[in-house]
């Protein structure tokens, strides 16, 4: 349960939404926070399809995880090379897509997954532990970002 959390962590997602205005200004969007809204209601449309197929006979965890890890990983690498030629439509197109991606399997299940690991005397411990193992891995992400985007905002995607 508690790699799960890190490994949602380590998607990147809270640097998106911790420093979407910079990112999103070093891509040349005018109006960053406008963009950002945009980007976190588009990001609904993942997590209600997540949801809805999580316990369907066409969804469940690992594929959703699987699939959702496909929907982030090359949009990142686009994304990067996108940047790196000024393309910044692309970029930003790139970067909703993976939102979505993310919002469809790591936004949620690794929420869902540690309340049914566990026995019930014991998921009061568990949860609570992954929650904040969560929390401390989410610091590390959003302390470790500013250096990374200072070092460079292409790499930073990658």
């Amino acid at each position: 349960a508690c790699a799960l959390v890190v490994g949602q962590q380590t998607t990147g997602v809270n640097a998106f939404l911790g420093y979407a205005a910079t990112l999103f200004k070093h891509c040349g969007i005018e109006d960053p926070i406008k963009f950002n809204s945009i980007f976190n209601s588009i990001m609904i449309f993942g997590c209600v399809a997540g949801l809805l197929l999580i316990d369907s006979k066409y969804g469940g965890r690992r594929s959703q995880l699987l699939l959702g890890t496909l929907m982030m990983g090359p949009p990142l690498v686009v994304a990067a090379v996108a940047l790196k030629f000024g393309w910044p439509w692309l970029t930003m197109c790139m970067v909703v897509l993976y939102g979505v991606g993310f919002q469809f399997a790591w936004g949620t299940i690794p929420w869902i997954y540690p309340a049914e690991l566990f026995s019930m005397s014991e998921k009061g411990s568990a949860v609570s532990l992954a929650v904040g193992v969560n929390y401390v891995a989410n610091a590390l992400v959003v302390y470790v970002t500013p250096s990374f985007m200072s070092w460079s905002t292409v790499g930073t995607l990658l």
